[in-house]
């Protein structure tokens, strides 16, 4: 059990209760409103059955994740006129190493927009817990992404805290180039 996942997700749904159109602020001033939705559980088997056919690992804190929601659709613009984040249940996760190109032991667990994250499963086979690496949808299948020095419980709680922004990237944003964001 995750008790930071658990945490998380109560803090977002209590936020996001009997408010049906949430309004949030993201960097450099980009304001929208959005939806959310969570799917149902998903079964162990299924859990199992994904990590037998694929000799994939999944770590322990998304499994836990997936035992609460097999999926999940965050800040979906109610307007349709920005990305949101799309988290992956295990039949998706499936259907996106076809779609995707990732070396083999690399597996897409979410996306936004262009940008989609990662589990090196051989990290997780060898009990490290900074599993997760970020991609683009034309990596090539070589590409190995850029890691992000986390795992999945400490990835999702800092999207929500940061209203679905891709935090990693803030560190790029400098008072040398801060013009350029709104040229």
């Amino acid at each position: 059990m995750s008790k930071l996942i658990l945490a998380s997700l109560e803090a977002l749904k209590k936020a996001i209760y009997n408010n049906k159109n949430f309004k949030i602020q993201r960097n450099l001033g980009f304001q929208l409103t959005c939806t959310f939705s969570f799917s149902k559980p998903a079964l162990l088997n299924n859990i199992e059955e994904f990590e037998a056919e694929t000799d994939l690992k999944l770590p322990d804190d998304y499994k836990f994740f997936l035992s609460l929601h097999n999926g999940m659709e965050l800040y979906k613009d109610i307007e349709e006129s920005a990305p949101h984040w799309h988290i992956f249940g295990v039949d998706e996760i499936q259907d996106a190493l076809d779609k995707f190109p990732t070396p083999d032991h690399l597996y897409v667990i979410a996306k936004f927009s262009e940008t989609l994250i990662c589990v090196n499963s051989d990290y997780v086979k060898q009990g490290r817990k900074d599993y997760l690496f970020e991609q683009s949808i034309y990596t090539s299948a070589r590409d190995h992404g850029e890691p992000l020095n986390l795992s999945f419980e400490l990835w999702l709680d800092r999207l929500l805290v940061s209203q679905g922004d891709q935090f990693w990237l803030w560190n790029g944003i400098a008072p040398d180039n801060l013009n350029k964001y709104f040229s």
